[in-house]
């Protein structure tokens, strides 16, 4: 038994390799879970935005101003909200957490794989290059979605300090 580490032993070639299917299926699993928050508030601000469309219309026309630009300031807020979501729902480019078998192919080219544990560390590397080139997307969208949280919680707390203070 030797003390040199090597990657191509059998056992560790498969630990690799399911360790970077892990890795990549968690990353496209917290992407969706951030999509699918972003469109619940995105649902949750046009139904908010309408209803506050609806009602500074009312304000406007029944000469209460205070309460039209607080409604005013509410609709802002909410439209910011939706185009945050939207930003985070749209032009998501992460890589597959997958390989094509074309593109197994030329990995063993580019990298003289000869061997079932050697092709199993290639594809793992491989994996994990995507998962970390994932990342970057992922944490955008993610900081996306938290402006778009704090907007949508402090755009009522303003709307309400101006009705309050235009009265």
């Amino acid at each position: 038994m030797t003390d040199e580490f090597d990657p191509t032993n059998p056992w560790l070639a498969k630990e690799l390799l399911r360790q970077a299917e892990a890795a990549a299926k968690a990353r496209v699993d917290g992407l969706n879970k951030t999509k699918d928050r972003a469109a619940g508030l995105l649902t949750w601000s046009l139904t908010v935005s309408s209803a506050v469309i609806a009602f500074s219309t009312h304000a406007w026309s029944g000469g209460k101003i205070a309460y039209g630009q607080s409604a005013a300031i509410l609709v802002a807020g909410m439209a910011a909200v939706c185009i945050l979501c939207v930003c985070v729902l749209t032009g998501t480019e992460m890589r597959p957490a997958w390989i094509y078998p074309v593109d197994i192919e030329t990995l063993c080219r580019e990298r003289g794989v000869v061997s079932e544990a050697q092709l199993q560390v290639v594809i793992a590397d491989e994996l994990a290059m995507r998962d970390f080139e994932n990342f970057a997307t992922h944490s955008r969208k993610q900081r996306l979605l938290k402006w778009a949280w704090r907007v949508s919680v402090a755009s009522p707390i303003v709307s309400l300090l101006t009705a309050a203070f235009l009265r």
